[in-house]
């Protein structure tokens, strides 16, 4: 029978022992800020979902294109002429600065992660190239 308290030859039976996971530590100090750290605008970061502040962001810019748009239905609407000028520019107004509340909300990182896909270059050329295959 055995006792739970019986010793045993452990040196015959050696487990190696995990060795503790390396930690990349940041420097504390005055020049913590001297070391370069990598950057987070990667591929990857591009591929991310888009967070509930960008969401908004672009919630708010795609209200200010459809305020923009909207005044294209001005004209059709049963008012007198003067109203349908105040409505026309408070539309416009309101559109400008809805857009830039979406751009200030969605935030600059988000910007800089899609500036290169919303590139007038980009749509040109993509257009150019359409053109040549029909």
């Amino acid at each position: 029978m055995i006792q739970p308290h019986d010793k045993c030859d452990d040196s015959s039976a050696a487990i190696p022992k995990p060795a503790a996971p390396s930690v990349d530590v940041p420097p504390i100090g005055p020049n913590s800020d001297a070391i370069e750290q990598p950057q987070a605008h990667s591929e990857q970061a591009a591929r991310e979902a888009f967070t509930l502040k960008e969401k908004l962001g672009v919630g708010l810019v795609g209200l200010a294109m459809l305020l923009q748009w909207s005044v294209l239905v001005v004209p059709f609407v049963d008012l007198e002429t003067s109203e349908k000028l105040w409505l026309a520019g408070a539309l416009t107004v309101a559109g400008e600065i809805v857009f830039w509340l979406g751009v200030l909300v969605a935030g600059r990182d988000f910007i800089r992660r899609y500036r290169d896909r919303i590139s007038l270059k980009k749509l040109l050329a993509w257009m150019s190239d359409t053109k040549g295959t029909q």
